[in-house]
């Protein structure tokens, strides 16, 4: 288990509007900052982050939390493994987490970083390599590129990883879970013999998986092994080529994106290094999603066959969709960036780069050119309008439509009521997280994370017994717990020990919500402290409380007239009571 302290120490020297801008645009807005949702499909940006609070919410699904619960949601970790995540991001050391599945992780990591290594010593010291050597020497393929993607070769044997992995390095069924042998029906061999080896890695550098490629047309198998799904590898979230291009993605602001690990190889080796590569035939939405993080423009390059076209119109859709704009490169036939760059070298490569056309030019030229009937024709538009309808800004929606129609030579209101249609028919689909109407528990909670002086007079003049909203007795309990015990009383870490998720997305929902109260209640909202504003809610609690036992007391003296303790009990009711209208007066 790691420390309480140690937990708060590594939440504490995060930011998470730093954090959360890796995964997400955000934009500033009052006093939160506002992006699309990392963890539903919308349109409208409904994700807001609280950078006083360390917080966030989304009002289109719910999800909220502090930083750890944005890592555990979008990594898909334990809150161990969050933790670790963000100490090691930060350099603070921590122990590791000795979950079993911490630990199960971090052997699969382990095995495949080892397997790696021995991949790559079988390549360069060529000791089963020479024809291998030949032919990456032949296709350009250098030794700094082969170090910088620790590029390696499996021998052509059935157990020269398993024998290497005997001597004391691992154990035969871990080397199976991280897909790296298969059991067959006379024990294990290995998955990958005869191949040039490509580790993939995910975004923080870690070997999840392995490309094997073959290199010799002899070879009768396929042109690819790779690496099953385990439990650290998922092909349709990792983009090959991501962790070592992120940098400069980030730096030229825009992403190249090619179809396999050697066009992509071929292309860094030239200077071309904001390249990456979908690990399939077409990307993803998670894929999209990753690159979203890193920018919003991409240039797409897929082969000229029917499968590169098919490819090129699947991740246009996915990358409209996630708010990258998209060009694409159109390769002569018969060529792929490879063969073009060996061919042709950088200078023109860099010429092919500068004809690239825009993604609304790409569909025009295959509508005019590919598509003959007019079925064919009408579904492509469809399709094309489909993709336009994902589009959350409605004046670049528009806008594209309007530039559709110039290129296609249909009517504009024709498109315009298609696409609107289509917009209306998702948002019927899309089922909106609704926190419910005013509640003034509700807003007491809000008001206690405001400030300090609010905080203050809540612990001392705040009771449980005034509260009636059973979620929000609950949270103001963990938060008197805190106070007893002097622990920090600021939400995220009162989030950090709610176990109940629905009461945590709660408490995020409250304290982002904006509610609709009184214009009186509004206008002292604005003249006067938020303490003041808490103070008078709980004395306007307090005397709703003596208000009910005084009207019990009543009650109770009609049939026990003579009964001087209960009267004196109403008289001191009476006189309390009196008290706190006396000083709500005054507060107004």
């Amino acid at each position: 288990m790691i420390p309480r302290e140690k937990i708060d120490e590594i939440r504490e020297s995060a930011d998470i509007v730093d954090f959360i801008s890796g995964y997400v645009q955000l934009k500033k807005k009052g006093r939160n900052l506002f992006g699309l949702c990392p963890f539903h499909i919308e349109k409208t940006p409904s994700f807001s982050v609280n950078q006083e609070k360390q917080i966030f919410h989304c009002f289109g699904c719910g999800e909220g939390g502090n930083i750890y619960t944005f890592i555990m949601k979008i990594e898909k970790l334990s809150f161990g493994e969050a933790i670790e995540l963000l100490a090691d991001k930060l350099r603070i050391p921590i122990k590791k987490v000795t979950s079993k599945t911490g630990i199960k992780k971090q052997n699969l990591y382990n095995i495949n970083e080892t397997a790696a290594i021995w991949f790559n010593n079988n390549l360069v010291s060529g000791k089963f390599a020479s024809n291998v050597q030949k032919y990456l020497k032949n296709r350009g393929i250098s030794g700094k590129v082969i170090d910088d993607f620790t590029i390696g070769y499996a021998p052509d044997r059935w157990d020269g990883l398993i024998k290497y992995f005997s001597k004391d390095r691992g154990d035969i069924n871990f080397l199976e879970k991280a897909g790296l042998v298969i059991k067959g029906d006379k024990g294990y061999y290995d998955r990958f013999r005869n191949r040039i080896i490509f580790p993939i890695r995910n975004e923080f550098g870690k070997i999840v998986g392995f490309g094997g490629r073959k290199y010799s047309d002899d070879d009768p198998g396929g042109k690819y092994v790779n690496s099953p799904e385990t439990e650290i590898y998922n092909k349709s979230k990792i983009l090959y080529g991501l962790f070592e291009a992120k940098n400069k993605i980030k730096e030229k602001k825009n992403v190249i994106i090619v179809e396999g690990y050697i066009d992509l190889i071929s292309l860094y080796m030239e200077g071309f290094c904001n390249v990456v590569a979908p690990l399939g035939t077409s990307l993803t939405n998670e894929q999209g999603k990753s690159l979203s993080r890193f920018v919003n423009k991409a240039v797409m390059i897929f082969d000229a066959d029917e499968a590169g076209l098919k490819a090129t119109i699947r991740a246009g859709e996915i990358l409209i969709e996630n708010n990258i704009d998209i060009d694409v490169v159109v390769m002569p036939k018969g060529e792929d960036p490879d063969s073009f760059i060996k061919k042709f070298g950088a200078k023109e490569f860099e010429k092919l780069l500068d004809k690239r056309i825009s993604l609304l030019d790409f569909w025009a030229d295959l509508y005019n050119n590919k598509y003959e009937t007019i079925i064919e024709k009408t579904d492509f538009i469809n399709l094309i309008l489909s993709f336009l309808s994902n589009i959350a800004d409605g004046i670049k929606r528009g806008y594209l439509i309007n530039k559709l129609s110039d290129l296609l030579r249909i009517n504009t209101t024709e498109l315009q009521n298609k696409s609107n249609k289509l917009i209306k028919r998702k948002r019927i689909n899309h089922k909106e997280y609704v926190m419910n109407k005013y509640d003034e528990d509700e807003e007491l909670l809000r008001l206690f994370f405001t400030d300090v002086d609010t905080k203050n007079i809540m612990l001392k003049e705040f009771k449980l017994d005034m509260i009636t909203n059973e979620r929000i007795k609950k949270i103001f309990e963990l938060i008197f717990r805190f106070y007893e015990e002097g622990r920090i009383l600021d939400a995220a870490e009162i989030m950090d020990n709610i176990e109940d998720e629905e009461l945590r997305k709660y408490l995020s929902g409250v304290i982002f919500k904006q509610f609709n109260i009184s214009k009186e209640t509004n206008k002292m909202t604005e003249e006067r402290p938020q303490a003041d504003i808490a103070y008078r809610m709980i004395l306007g609690k307090k005397r709703e409380i003596i208000r009910k036992e005084i009207n019990r007391i009543r009650i109770k003296l009609k049939t026990e007239t003579e009964n001087m303790d209960v009267l004196r009990s109403y008289n001191d009711l009476l006189n309390k009571k009196k008290e706190i209208d006396n000083i709500i007066d005054e507060m107004k």
